[in-house]
């Protein structure tokens, strides 16, 4: 769930006629459901928003569904582990495992053979290894779409993780075209040391 306050500073952004959009690696229609603000949601990196698919995934799916045994024999081998199926992309957790250096070591080792041999790509998250589909879109695709079909001259992102370098990188090329661009970096023990230096 949301930390407290999250829903009314959306509502006080959206009310006051910004522009207020959220990517995340999980379904658009989940985190919409769990934000219940008037936003826009990405999800997926971008394979959709919180309407449906922004691409033709049937094939991402059948693909996904010829790697999940490989993913899911990779998993295993980690203590603590979990495979969650996105329907197009596949995340495995390791928070739970007693060993995270390891699981990350062991997961990264075995599932990027997998991800090169299914057209996927490997995304590292806080305790979690997810595979995507290779060329995007990434977080910073997402704003750079956003800012493109909305006009934005001015843009504020805010990120904690590895996949909102990405995104970083977009806000970089828009203050170099003339945008004000601000880059949050949320600082936490896991936030990485390249995003924070970002």
């Amino acid at each position: 769930p949301p930390v407290p306050g999250v829903r009314e500073a959306l509502e006080a952004l959206a009310a006051s006629g910004a522009v207020v959009a959220v990517i995340s690696g999980r379904r658009a229609r989940g985190v919409a459901s769990l934000l219940r603000a008037p936003v826009r949601c990405f999800g997926l990196y971008g394979l959709e928003d919180e309407r449906g698919p922004l691409v033709d995934s049937a094939g991402l799916v059948a693909e996904l569904e010829s790697a999940l045994p490989e993913i899911e024999r990779a998993a295993a081998l980690v203590p603590g582990s979990r495979v969650e199926s996105k329907g197009v992309q596949v995340a495995v957790h390791y928070r739970a495992s007693p060993e995270p250096e390891a699981a990350r070591r062991v997961l990264l080792e075995r599932l990027r053979p997998v991800a090169e041999a299914h057209g996927y790509r490997v995304l590292e998250g806080k305790k979690v290894v997810e595979l995507a589909r290779a060329g995007g879109p990434t977080k910073g695709d997402v704003v750079a779409l956003v800012a493109r079909t909305e006009g934005i001259k001015a843009a504020m992102y805010a990120g904690d993780d590895v996949a909102d370098l990405a995104a970083f990188e977009t806000m970089d090329r828009l203050a170099a075209d003339g945008a004000t661009a601000l880059k949050v970096a949320v600082r936490h023990p896991e936030t990485p040391a390249e995003l924070i230096e970002a």
